[in-house]
């Protein structure tokens, strides 16, 4: 509670449709995309919140941690404590795209100013909106072929043997239970499989084919689950409606 706690990200995530999801597009119109993150700050002993939709940059953190921990900063400092920005100030950001190709002995640098309202906008992904996960989540979770193979249980199933193999990333060892449970196919695949996941005798996750780097992969999202838990992942192919074919997971 006596704690000054600051939380960011690194970037965001473009959700235009045919421009990069994570990098700037040539005219830098997805910027505000990518720089859009939250910021949550906790300050010592503080016990009610608030959402403030200032305009905030990287640069500003220092004088925030200058005044909330009397740290005497001895140099004048670039960034400003929001109550201080005049309006100019909180209507614009200024981002600094840097780019230095592999091998490249200088970087590039392009200096790009928004108006702060862009970074407001609303963002969907598969037509739903993104605002509160909470309440995102379960539809997203849906958005596959097979999804009403989603919590059936095992007995439902034929299940058959197979040669395929698998290999876990991370190991499950841990005794933690994953969110995100991927991991590599250790034999060729058609890249149109799907395959389900499942937690016990319960199917929990679907995933498609992943290749990335002439690798195949896997890749599920389990349902979140308080409390603790006894984890049994098991993984299938989906061969019909009726057919489950098991992966041998390998260490």
């Amino acid at each position: 509670d006596q704690s000054l706690v600051v939380v960011t990200a690194d970037h965001g995530a473009s959700f235009d449709p045919n421009t990069h999801r994570r990098s700037a597009v040539g005219d830098y119109s997805n910027g505000t995309d990518l720089i859009r993150v939250p910021l949550f700050v906790h300050l010592p002993g503080q016990t009610d919140g608030a959402i403030d939709d200032n305009n905030v940059e990287n640069v500003d953190f220092l004088p925030i941690l200058n005044e909330q921990l009397d740290l005497g900063v001895p140099w004048e400092m670039d960034g400003l404590l929001p109550k201080d920005k005049s309006q100019d100030q909180l209507s614009t950001k200024t981002l600094y795209f840097v780019n230095q190709p592999f091998g490249a002995s200088k970087r590039k640098e392009k200096k790009v100013t928004y108006d702060a309202q862009k970074f407001f906008s609303e963002t969907k992904v598969l037509g739903h909106q993104l605002t509160d996960p909470a309440d995102v989540l379960e539809p997203l979770y849906s958005q596959t072929p097979h999804d009403s193979l989603r919590g059936r249980p095992l007995s439902d199933f034929i299940i058959n043997g197979g040669a395929v193999t698998a290999k876990l990333d991370p190991d499950i060892a841990t005794q933690k239970r994953k969110i995100l449970v991927r991991g590599e196919f250790q034999s060729a695949i058609a890249s149109d499989d799907w395959f389900a996941l499942a937690d016990g005798d319960v199917i929990v996750g679907l995933s498609a084919a992943i290749e990335r780097d002439s690798v195949q992969r896997f890749m599920g999202l389990l349902p979140r689950r308080a409390d603790d838990n006894d984890t049994s992942l098991r993984l299938f192919r989906i061969q019909d409606s009726t057919n489950l074919e098991e992966i041998t997971i390998v260490e």
